[in-house]
């Protein structure tokens, strides 16, 4: 009996310890929490992101095109609607340190949606961003801006 019970109060305290350190839903929330923040507020503060919500802001689009930074962490992802057609950008990796962007668009008419890659520098990229979602350009116009831009980089190294 005796054996029992120790064995009976180790495995109370085994269990405990487990649920609060493994199960507790509060503990796993808040780390996740700090985690996220902090990853967004990086990539709210890199050249990109504030370049580009200073060309919102200069345009009157602040609060249209806010960057969606909570559906894939760690990205920046703008969308706008306008006249049925819904279009949006995604930056992979913003805060790179490399010179250029990789920007994945997409643009949603109805059914159909067409997507694709463009990489540009900094300054090429904001560009394409005000191009494309802001003046509301045929991203046809775009990408064969940016294949020579491309070609235009290859020619140089």
């Amino acid at each position: 009996m005796h054996y029992d019970t120790i064995i009976f109060g180790l495995s109370l305290l085994a269990a405990s310890f487990l649920f609060g350190k493994y199960l507790s839903p509060i503990s796993d929330a808040s780390r996740l929490r700090s985690h996220d923040d902090s990853a967004v507020n990086d990539v709210e503060q890199c050249p990109l992101a504030m370049a580009i919500k200073a060309l919102t802001e200069r345009n009157g689009l602040g609060e249209i095109l806010a960057a969606d930074t909570t559906t894939i962490p760690g990205q920046l992802i703008w969308r706008r609607t306008l006249v049925g057609k819904t279009r949006g950008i995604r930056f992979a990796s913003p805060d790179s340190a490399q010179t250029e962007y990789i920007l994945s668009y997409f643009e949603k008419d109805g059914d159909v949606v067409v997507d694709g890659k463009w990489m540009w520098d900094l300054e090429h990229s904001v560009a394409a961003f005000a191009r494309f979602l802001i003046e509301w350009e045929d991203l046809r116009n775009i990408s064969k801006d940016s294949v020579e831009y491309l070609q235009q980089q290859v020619k140089t190294t």
